[in-house]
């Protein structure tokens, strides 16, 4: 299990946005679910799947639902990330590029961010 801190950001500029915490959870077989603090009641819970790519490099692709303030579905959330893990294999670091899809499919935005982990350890 993994905690992160992950900072939104203008992917034009760079400007900060936005930051959260989550935690994550990755299987072996190749599957990850994820939670952040985000309220639950904009958005469900994210899974998708890992891949090792070269050396310490990973990819991740993660789906979530998000919800109006009134409840109703909004649409999904797609996310790419790519982390780089540390040496010792306790901490990473990456990058994420996502889509907000409303429920028709259509993609009304991107957005970009940085995120970093560590193993939770007692």
């Amino acid at each position: 299990m993994w905690e992160s801190t992950a900072t939104g950001k203008d992917c034009n500029t760079g400007a900060v946005l936005a930051g959260f915490k989550g935690l994550a959870v990755f299987n072996s077989a190749a599957t990850a679910s994820f939670d952040n603090s985000r309220p639950p009641t904009s958005q469900g819970s994210a899974f998708g799947t890992w891949k090792r790519e070269a050396g310490d490099n990973y990819s991740l692709t993660l789906v979530f639902m998000r919800f109006n303030p009134d409840g109703t579905l909004a649409g999904t959330q797609k996310a790419k990330v790519v982390r780089t893990l540390s040496a010792d294999g306790n901490s990473y670091t990456g990058t994420v590029a996502g889509q907000i899809i409303d429920t028709a499919g259509n993609v009304i935005s991107s957005y970009c961010a940085t995120d970093a982990g560590s193993r939770v350890s007692w």
